[in-house]
């Protein structure tokens, strides 16, 4: 069992990294979008964000993740707040475990995916 939050945030990451490489890219992309808010996501807002394809004008609504999905892929470090249908995202920003994402920032969380990052 981790002693320390960042240990215990390592273990959740190790978890994510043994999982399947398109569910280990979605949940780099969840933490990222998480992470880098400037206020806590409504469930369509992050699931419209993940839908998008860069270079496309339009958002095709085949991509829309569902959101047991986005939760199960991010090895418990994402939840979902059901009074206001918002993904937890306080403990990573108030940790700053991704460090600054200023709004024109394209800086990735701290830890490494083999092979994606």
């Amino acid at each position: 069992m981790p002693t320390k939050l960042t240990d215990t945030y390592d273990k959740a990451i190790e978890r994510i990294q043994q999982q399947p490489r398109p569910h280990v890219t979605l949940a780099l992309r969840v933490l990222s979008w998480i992470a880098c808010a400037r206020r806590p996501l409504l469930v369509e807002e992050l699931r419209h964000g993940l839908a998008v394809e860069f270079g496309k004008p339009f958002l095709d609504r085949e991509n829309l993740c569902d959101a047991r999905s986005i939760v199960m892929v991010c090895g418990g470090l994402v939840t979902i707040d059901s009074e206001s249908n918002t993904f937890a995202s306080h403990t990573l920003q108030s940790r700053n475990i991704f460090g600054a994402c200023p709004p024109t920032s394209s800086r990735m969380p701290r830890w490494k995916f083999p092979g994606l990052v």
